[in-house]
């Protein structure tokens, strides 16, 4: 499922390449390792903020194990390529991943 509010002007064409390389990153994931049958994206972009939650019905995994990071995936297309941007992970095992990122848009 894909949800979107608010975006109805295109972005800085930096801060679009990151969002579609950060979701579609995730979606890559979800598609190789989560064995979910539900994934659900949410774009909103509210005052100066993008909002993006992605959240699968998988496996899950522990965010404490550094090694799941370690390839290139979300660490080279994490959102701190776009200044004071953040990503947040929470996921347990058998309970699904949930992805929230926040991107600044800038004047």
């Amino acid at each position: 499922n894909l949800e979107a509010y608010g975006l109805d002007e295109r972005l800085d064409n930096n801060v679009e390449i990151v969002l579609y390389r950060v979701v579609q990153e995730c979606v890559n994931n979800v598609i190789k390792h989560s064995k979910a049958n539900r994934l659900n994206i949410n774009l909103t972009s509210e005052e100066d903020n993008i909002f993006v939650t992605i959240e699968d019905t998988g496996i899950g995994f522990n965010t404490n194990n550094k090694m799941k990071f370690e390839g290139i995936g979300l660490k080279y297309h994490h959102p701190g390529r776009v200044p004071e941007s953040t990503v947040d992970i929470s996921s347990d095992q058998n309970k699904g991943t949930l992805i929230a990122i926040n991107i600044p848009l800038k004047a």
